[in-house]
């Protein structure tokens, strides 16, 4: 069989995965429509109109994602390797991420977190450190070496970690380092982690991940339906 231009791209579609195709015959496309019989596997649905054809894949595309398996990320998504903690710091006041993957969490690997965050201000002034309202941020040996180091721990309220400003970094390091990734091991995931980490301290300003960084700031707010500094609009009340 002769490949040409129409065969190949049906035949990448089918390596692709793709079942489902929307269309409107006529033109410059008919070479394509002479050759779709031979792929048995991609079923066509007419349209109406070229736009209707964009927006019908898009929301096909959409609704059957929702219902397959999620983005496949081997080193956690089956747990053959156990799951990792990423105990991440952020300083506010000179834009650095920084951060450890652990095997677990709890209080010797919560202070070490803290100990960093104050040797990033060895000047010995209070620091503020933010973090999540959980008990292994609360034992008793993190509250003595935070009173003996100058340190103020600040909670945020139960379910509201959306509230930390660390959390929309979270958004960039998935999109550059988790999503539609395929690490072999735990091991490989972390020196792209740290690499990204690196990179990101570097390369602060680069105006895609400042672009990034907004988008999952107000992702963030709308989610919790409400802005900084602002309370949460009460609904309006029924008209009578």
């Amino acid at each position: 069989m002769r490949l040409n231009g129409a065969r190949a791209i049906c035949q990448s579609l089918v390596e692709e995965g793709v079942s489902t195709i929307f269309g409107l015959p006529g033109g410059a496309i008919m070479p394509l429509y002479d050759v779709l019989p031979e792929f048995t596997q991609l079923r066509h649905i007419l349209v109406r109109h070229e736009q209707c054809a964009g927006h019908m894949a898009d929301g096909y595309a959409r609704a059957a994602a929702a219902i397959k398996k999620p983005q496949r990320l081997r080193a956690n998504y089956h747990k053959n390797c156990g799951v990792r903690q990423f105990h991440a710091c952020y300083s506010v006041g000179d834009d650095k991420l920084w951060g450890v993957v652990r095997a677990k969490k709890g209080i010797d690997n919560s202070l070490a977190a803290i100990k960093s965050c104050r040797a990033a201000r060895p000047d010995g002034e209070m620091i503020y450190v933010i973090l999540d309202n959980l008990s292994a941020h609360k034992g008793k040996k993190i509250k003595a070496w935070c009173t003996k180091n100058n340190v103020e721990l600040c909670f945020t309220p139960t379910y509201s970690s959306w509230a930390n400003p660390i959390e929309c970094h979270f958004g960039p390091l998935r999109d550059f380092v988790l999503n539609n990734s395929d690490h072999r091991n735990h091991t490989v995931l972390t020196k792209r982690l740290h690499a990204y980490l690196h990179w990101r301290n570097d390369h602060a300003s680069d105006p895609g991940l400042r672009e990034r960084l907004r988008r999952e700031r107000a992702r963030l707010r709308s989610e919790r339906q409400r802005r900084w500094g602002r309370p949460a609009q009460q609904p309006a009340a029924a008209a009578a």
